[in-house]
């Protein structure tokens, strides 16, 4: 379900984009450039064989083996839920005329494609049992508490949003009360996500901290190199310099990122 939400995300803007120069004509380049083979493809496909391939740990990695056995929750946000909300975010980007919209569209998507890629790399690492876990249900999803994943999305979610925002919807304007409501929502928002995974007892204090500065991490580095490629600024500029001597022979690398 994740990955079905994901792809068809990325098609949409795909069949509207051009790809990177503000035009809404399709371009099937948009699919591939920009980071998005390093960054969405190589994530989301090495996530779903995480997720479906590789089980937890027997014993918690430095978790108490014995935690567990909290009443089960009634409900709970499905992590596709999540998704959904990151493609129509991402979705909600390009309805403006800002003319990067379309490189931060495709900066979220691969922000959270990246972003869950280290969730499933970790979890099984770890394999810290829920708080709802019992050995009559354990399942391989009850040992994988740490991180959270649905504050990884949420905080992903809402860090990209507030950058756009003050990077491009309000860039010009000085800070009011009405921005600073919005950007309170956003993160009041993550915030109750992290608490629904706690109050429902599907995770630790310290998963849903852990998830939450793993999105937003992530989110701001890929950012930044969105900004970057919008703005026109190269991000890297590599120059190599070989040098023959009688004595030695050296290779230089010279570089910024």
């Amino acid at each position: 379900m994740r990955a079905a939400v994901v792809l068809a995300m990325v098609a949409a803007l795909a069949g509207r984009a051009h790809a990177d120069d503000g035009h809404d004509s399709p371009d099937s380049s948009y699919l591939y450039d920009g980071g998005m083979v390093p960054l969405f493809w190589i994530p989301l496909a090495g996530g779903y064989l995480l997720d479906t391939d590789v089980a937890p740990r027997s014993t918690p990695l430095w978790f108490d083996p014995h935690a567990g056995r909290a009443p089960v929750a009634s409900w709970e946000i499905p992590s596709w839920g999540m998704t959904a909300l990151g493609a129509a975010v991402a979705g909600s980007y390009v309805l403006g005329d800002d003319s990067a919209r379309w490189y931060h569209a495709k900066g979220l998507a691969e922000a959270m494609a990246t972003s869950a890629l280290v969730v499933s790399a970790v979890k099984p690492v770890f394999g810290r049992h829920r708080p709802d876990w019992t050995a009559a249900t354990a399942g391989s999803d009850e040992s994988e508490s740490f991180p959270s994943g649905h504050a990884t999305k949420a905080f992903s979610i809402a860090t990209y949003s507030a950058l756009y925002l003050h990077g491009h919807v309000w860039r010009d304007e000085p800070l009011t009360a009405t921005h600073a409501l919005a950007y309170a929502g956003i993160f009041a928002g993550a915030l109750a996500v992290d608490a629904e995974r706690v109050d429902h007892d599907r995770h630790f204090v310290s998963d849903v901290v852990a998830g939450s500065l793993l999105g937003a991490a992530t989110s701001t580095l890929i950012y930044r190199y969105q900004d970057a490629r919008a703005s026109g600024h190269r991000t890297h500029d590599w120059a190599f310099a070989p040098s023959l001597d009688a004595r030695a022979s050296t290779l230089s690398i010279v570089g910024t990122f």
